[in-house]
């Protein structure tokens, strides 16, 4: 890149200050990783991480005078805040060897950026810029990013043998940049695909979560699909839904309708203990799979029984997958919303009538509630109006004397 003018325009301030105070002391110093890349390809960065030939000591005497977090004092990593912005500044440094295909066993610091760079992942992500010193590319990563691939930095397979975390890596980047994985690069992860086996659930599912969110998820899913169901053999061997209304989905609707089309509301359960989803996830995707198999047909009295299955969200993300795997139509889709906007009592709370008058006409526990369910059933389906009077001799036919 001959033009560095981006990286001028778009590196803040407070970012540039830090690496020239760390110039001026007498050290290197340089924006590393994905903040360049992304300047490169024309994105906003989300964070600008900073290496540094200073030492941790060295870095935290240069910025006495701001606040600074020890962050990874071990793998030299100090976080300054410059205006209530926290940057992490880490020292070159070289791993030594991996032993459970995660984390080096040991980590030395080095003067080298050269070194510190070779280190790295992918091409992409092993470019460095400095202001004084411009970009720094030993690994053709600006061309890459040109031709939007991703390729490892060296040897491939043993990229993803010293950290197995990097297949997904690979595969995220692919959905969230909207680039190919170079071929190399792509047989290397999908034949060490066994070592995600290695990695925690925690660390999985964060990036698999990223992924799924990306808009090219769907073409990065169905040509590495081996991959996805070794970390998800619940939905093995994997189908995917037709690619047309994919991108409207969100990260939700995208792993439910996955499941609904290879799996069931048990399996997501499964899924959700192994891979530690958290509760609210795990509920939203376990109903929405479940609602999929009673989706409303294209009249007013199906779309009203439909209302009373869950909670508007639910409701509309299982019309969304439903309108994907074409199961409904935009007609029923537009029926339902339409519903949903009008004041209908939804809940049994909308009643105007109470648990108490219930078990005044002689119901006792649980067919107290399930004479409540039947009368908003009846208000929902416009066969009873929602009066005190009309309700409770309603509730007086389903109560047994």
């Amino acid at each position: 890149m001959s033009d560095l003018s981006a990286f001028e325009k778009t590196i803040p301030s407070d970012a540039l200050s830090l690496i020239n105070a760390l110039e001026a002391a007498g050290y290197e110093a340089y924006i590393v990783g994905g903040p360049v890349r992304d300047i490169l390809i024309g994105r906003i960065p989300c964070d600008y991480d900073i290496t540094t030939s200073a030492e941790v000591g060295e870095v935290k005497r240069v910025f006495s005078d701001k606040k600074t977090v020890d962050t990874g004092i071990l793998h030299g990593t100090v976080t300054v805040v410059v205006n209530g912005v926290p940057y992490e500044i880490t020292t070159y440094r070289e791993d030594g060897e991996y032993l459970d295909s995660r984390h080096p066993v040991s980590v030395s610091f080095t003067k080298s950026i050269e070194e510190d760079l070779k280190r790295r992942d992918f091409t992409v992500n092993a470019m460095a810029y400095s202001p004084t010193r411009g970009l720094l590319d030993l690994h053709g990563g600006c061309e890459d990013a040109a031709r939007k691939i991703i390729r490892a930095v060296g040897n491939a397979e043993r990229r993803f043998e010293e950290d197995a975390l990097r297949i997904l890596r690979a595969l995220r980047f692919g959905a969230t940049l909207d680039f190919e994985i170079e071929g190399k690069t792509a047989e290397a992860l999908v034949a060490k695909r066994q070592l995600l086996l290695k990695i925690s659930a925690e660390r999985i599912f964060a990036e698999l979560k990223k992924l799924l969110a990306g808009s090219a998820s769907y073409r990065v899913i169905s040509e590495f699909s081996s991959v996805f169901e070794l970390i998800l053999p619940e939905l093995a061997p994997l189908k995917m839904p037709e690619e047309a209304g994919w991108a409207d989905l969100s990260f939700e609707d995208r792993l439910a309708i996955l499941f609904a089309l290879n799996s069931n509301s048990v399996a997501v359960a499964c899924a959700a203990n192994r891979l530690k989803w958290d509760n609210s996830l795990r509920d939203r995707i376990s109903k929405t799979v479940a609602l999929i198999s009673s989706l409303p047909a294209d009249n007013d009295t199906s779309a009203r029984e439909f209302l009373l299955s869950g909670e508007d969200s639910i409701l509309l993300s299982a019309l969304r997958i439903g309108r994907v795997m074409s199961l409904v139509t935009d007609s029923t889709v537009m029926r339902v919303k339409k519903l949903i906007t009008e004041d209908m009592p939804r809940k049994v709370s909308h009643l105007a009538i109470k648990g108490s008058d219930i078990s005044a006409l002689g119901a006792k526990g649980e067919a107290i509630g399930e004479v409540l369910k039947l009368l908003l059933k009846g208000v929902c389906l416009g066969e009873l109006e929602n009066d005190r009077c009309a309700l409770i001799n309603e509730a007086k036919a389903h109560i047994k004397p």
